[in-house]
């Protein structure tokens, strides 16, 4: 049995690269002249994209992998509003958590999740989380602050009702 869940998981972590590469480079990076042309396209374009590859990787979580959740709480589909996630990191995988939340509500396009700045750089889901404009940040106020403005500005630019999700982590 424990080799059979290695060998899911495995293929998992293929699934999940070959997915990344293919939606950069066939998808995501031609779409980069839209920046100039019609932010608005470009920003919706970008996180339709990356809402179905979320949703892709939620199916295998739950198909493939048999992870399950329950959900309780509010409902996050009244309106579609913005709305701010905060979530004590408290596992690797509890964004993956949020994904499937969102997934079941339909609202993974809407996700936009802060990350620490040196992630922007991890090849190719770094870059796809720039592409769709995931908030990076570096733990520095005096730089982050101008940042935080700049990008609820471009949110507000693309005229589109997002969920920003943080992840916080406490140290004991």
């Amino acid at each position: 049995m424990s080799i059979v869940n290695s060998i899911k998981a495995i293929v998992f972590y293929i699934i999940v690269l070959l997915g990344i590469c293919f939606n950069l480079v066939f998808a995501l990076t031609p779409a980069v002249p839209f920046i100039f042309l019609n932010r608005r396209f470009y920003f919706r374009w970008c996180s339709f994209l990356l809402s179905y590859y979320l949703l892709m990787i939620t199916c295998l979580l739950e198909d493939f992998l048999g992870i399950k959740i329950v959900i309780t709480g509010d409902d996050l589909t009244k309106g579609k509003y913005r709305s701010i996630i905060i979530l004590n990191h408290r596992t690797r995988l509890d964004w993956m958590y949020i994904w499937m939340l969102h997934s079941r509500f339909q609202l993974l396009e809407q996700l936009k999740i802060v990350m620490k700045a040196s992630l922007k750089h991890v090849p190719g889901i770094g870059w796809a989380c720039q592409h769709a404009g995931y908030l990076f940040l570096q733990r520095d106020w005096e730089k982050d602050q101008q940042r935080i403005k700049n990008i609820i500005g471009y949110y507000k630019s693309c005229q589109s009702p997002l969920s920003v999700c943080i992840l916080l982590i406490f140290l004991h």
